[in-house]
């Protein structure tokens, strides 16, 4: 019953990216979640080149840090995740990429 369950899962997941406001409503909400982290990004980058998967860079200025962050690579589910868990079912598990990169500062 888990295969046929898993096999289910990933086809509902699959056709929601038929739906032209799948991706649009992914990327508004992690949007939404980073700008009450980070405030409002300095730069948003189209990383995807015009071909699907759909997926953005976004760059915020936050305390002493330039913080570069993904969206759009963590709805997608990591290949083998469940795997590598001893939790049954564990089928959502999401990674984006952030880095923190240190204000340089000039010196005289």
């Amino acid at each position: 019953m888990f295969l046929f369950e898993t096999f289910k899962q990933a086809e509902s997941y699959w056709r929601k990216w038929n739906d032209k406001e799948f991706w649009p409503s992914i990327q508004s909400s992690q949007i939404s979640q980073l700008e009450k982290v980070f405030g409002r990004p300095s730069k948003y980058y189209a990383i995807d080149g015009g071909r699907w998967p759909p997926k953005a860079m976004m760059r915020f200025a936050w305390k002493d840090r330039t913080v570069l962050v993904t969206v759009g690579v963590a709805p997608r589910p990591q290949p083998n995740v469940e795997m590598a868990t001893e939790v049954v079912g564990l089928k959502k598990a999401r990674a984006s990429a952030v880095l923190l990169v240190p204000v340089q500062t000039r010196r005289s």
